[in-house]
């Protein structure tokens, strides 16, 4: 793991996402370490819930006065429609819009550090024979687009305080939306490796995820960083996934066909990938606790 300074006098983190999977976990991390968590919500049921309204740009403002450290984990989810031109735009506006917007409402908070999600699809897609560093071009596709027009938005912080962009790679834990994606057919004996099964998935374990960001605070890290422990293939995850459930893959292949005619453009996701380098976040010395695909889904 890392080290964590001693009797350094704590600050209070506000999350935007903070009801979303990821950042129900990473709030909880962030109390356990002493930190003052405030979250933003719509509906605000907890007593360090911020009421906010992204569509009527309204906050709550003087709830959180004191914010120091401003978390963003804003965004639509990628797999979960498919991707016609209204999802595009949905897709772009919870991101790139309401960071934008988080930076106009927030300009009366005493901020020093911003931390933007983003995404590890910046790289567009290959044979993963490279493994992208924070510093190579973005792709051309329309996730590498989204990414690119997303951490600029994040950039506008920088005129106010620090800020640390954490590409979140695919995120492994048995309750995650993708992994329960794939599980649906597996856990029933009928999973099955997509396309190739050769293309590569940059993954991290939930844990290690909400780990990288508290990391980030105490550290007060500046830049880029990919967020993934590893890559895999397609088929290595799958066969994984089907080992956590006792099940064997003896199906086919799932011909590229097949997912484009159900998934449309948004097959992309699961029939191209990439690789990605953690050097960066490596060198920073931090240490994720779960290395191997095993270990993620071991019992």
């Amino acid at each position: 793991m890392f080290n964590f300074q001693q009797n350094v006098k704590m600050k209070t983190v506000l999350i935007a996402g903070g009801t979303g999977y990821i950042g129900r976990k990473l709030a909880l991390r962030l109390q356990e370490e002493g930190y003052g968590v405030l979250i933003l919500s719509r509906n605000p049921i907890a007593s360090n819930h911020v009421f906010w309204n992204p569509e009527r740009k309204e906050i709550a403002i003087n709830a959180c006065k004191e914010t120091s450290v401003l978390i963003n984990l804003c965004g639509a989810g990628i797999n979960e429609k498919r991707w016609t031109k209204k999802r595009k735009l949905e897709l772009q506006q919870s991101r790139v819009e309401v960071t934008k917007m988080l930076f106009e409402l927030t300009q009366t908070l005493p901020l020093e550090h911003y931390i933007g999600a983003s995404g590890i699809t910046a790289y567009g897609t290959d044979d993963g024979s490279i493994q992208h560093k924070e510093d190579d071009a973005y792709g051309i596709d329309f996730l590498s687009q989204l990414v690119n027009d997303w951490e600029q938005a994040s950039d506008l912080f920088q005129s106010r305080c620090k800020v640390a962009k954490i590409r979140i790679a695919v995120t492994l834990d048995i309750e995650t939306r993708a992994v329960q994606e794939m599980a649906r057919l597996t856990k029933v004996g009928l999973g099955a490796v997509l396309g190739s099964g050769r293309q590569q998935i940059p993954w991290v374990a939930i844990e290690d995820l909400v780990d990288l960001f508290v990391f980030a605070v105490r550290q007060k890290l500046e830049g880029v960083y990919n967020s993934n422990t590893d890559n895999c293939s397609n088929k290595e995850l799958t066969h994984a996934i089907a080992n956590y459930y006792n099940r064997k893959i003896w199906l086919p292949n799932i011909p590229p066909i097949v997912l484009k005619l159900v998934l449309g453009e948004m097959s992309s996701l699961v029939l191209d990938g990439s690789s990605a380098s953690n050097e960066k976040i490596r060198n920073s010395d931090f240490i994720p606790k779960f290395r191997t695909l095993s270990s993620v889904f071991g019992k």
